[in-house]
C-alpha cells in the first residue's frame, strides 16, 4: 500500500490490516502486505500465515464521517491536527479521489516529501487549471530515474547521483538525500529530454563518519521533478554507496 489509511473497520474490528488480508487471501496460504510507504494503520499487528513488512504510522488519523466532500464519490475528510495532512507522498499521482489537484501544502502544517495528504481526500485542494494545448506533461511514469554514478565514494563524502530523463522534453527538479533524520542539502538540477545529468550531494558530518567507521552507507535520494505543464512528481532511490579505498604508498 502506497499513501493509504486503514482505520475504522466494519463492526470495530481490532485487526484492521490482519482481518482483511485473512478473510481475502487462498485458503491456508497466508498473505504478505507492504505497508511501510507512507500509510496510516490503526492497527498493525502480525499475521499468521503470512507477513507485514514496514513501519506505518499507528495514530488515529481524525477523519470525519463518510460525506459528499465533492466529486462523484462520498469521501472521509481528515480533520484538524490529523496524522494525514501533509504527511504523505502522491506517489505520481497528480489528483485526489475527487479529481481536485494534489499535493495542496498547508501553510500551518509542516511537510514530509511533496506535502500530499495521506488517504483519498486533499485537504484544501483546488481544480486542477486546464493546461494550454500541446502543454508536455509527465504521463502515469515520470520516465525519470536515479542511480549513483559513482559506488564508491571518497572520505570527503561527495555523492554523485546520476538523474536520468527519458521524457521529449526537458525537466526541472531539486535532489536531496538522508538516512534516518540526517539529510543532505538538497541541490537544483535541469536535465534536457532524453538526456541525463550528474549530480553531486555532499554528505554532512555525521554521515561522513559513518561511512569512514562501516565502509558503507544507506541513503535514500528522492527527487522531486517537474514538467513544463507545472506537474510535479517524486522519484525515489536506495542506494548504498561504499567508501573508496586509499591508496597505498
Amino acid at each position: 500500500m502506497r499513501n493509504t489509511i486503514v482505520a475504522h473497520t466494519e463492526g470495530g474490528a481490532p485487526e484492521d490490516v490482519v482481518a482483511e488480508l485473512s478473510a481475502n487471501s487462498v485458503a491456508g496460504s497466508g498473505a504478505d502486505a507492504g505497508i511501510g510507504e507512507r500509510d496510516i494503520v490503526e492497527n498493525a499487528t502480525g499475521l499468521s500465515g503470512g507477513t507485514l513488512t514496514g513501519t506505518p504510522l499507528t495514530d488515529n488519523p481524525l477523519l470525519g464521517d463518510l460525506a459528499d466532500n465533492g466529486g462523484l464519490t462520498q469521501t472521509m475528510l481528515p480533520g484538524e491536527g490529523s496524522p494525514a495532512l501533509d504527511a504523505g507522498s502522491a506517489f505520481g499521482l497528480t489528483t485526489d479521489q475527487r479529481s481536485l489537484c494534489r499535493p495542496f501544502d498547508l501553510p500551518a502544517v509542516g511537510n514530509f516529501g511533496d506535502a500530499t495528504d495521506i488517504g483519498a481526500v486533499e485537504v484544501g485542494a483546488q481544480p486542477c487549471p486546464e493546461q494550454p494545448p500541446g502543454t508536455a506533461s509527465f504521463g502515469a511514469d515520470p520516465l525519470v530515474t536515479l542511480s549513483l554514478a559513482a559506488k564508491r565514494i571518497g572520505r570527503r563524502g561527495v555523492v554523485p547521483v546520476r538523474v536520468r530523463n527519458r521524457n521529449s522534453f526537458a525537466v526541472t527538479g531539486r535532489l536531496g538525500a538522508r538516512r534516518k533524520r540526517v539529510r543532505t542539502k538538497a541541490k537544483r538540477f535541469n536535465v534536457a529530454a532524453d538526456s541525463r545529468r550528474t549530480v553531486k550531494l555532499k554528505l554532512p558530518r555525521k554521515l561522513r563518519r559513518l561511512l569512514v567507521r562501516r565502509h558503507r552507507v544507506a541513503l535514500r535520494l528522492a527527487a522531486v521533478v517537474k514538467d513544463p505543464a507545472g506537474n510535479q512528481r517524486t522519484v525515489v532511490k536506495r542506494v548504498k554507496p561504499r567508501l573508496k579505498a586509499s591508496r597505498r604508498r
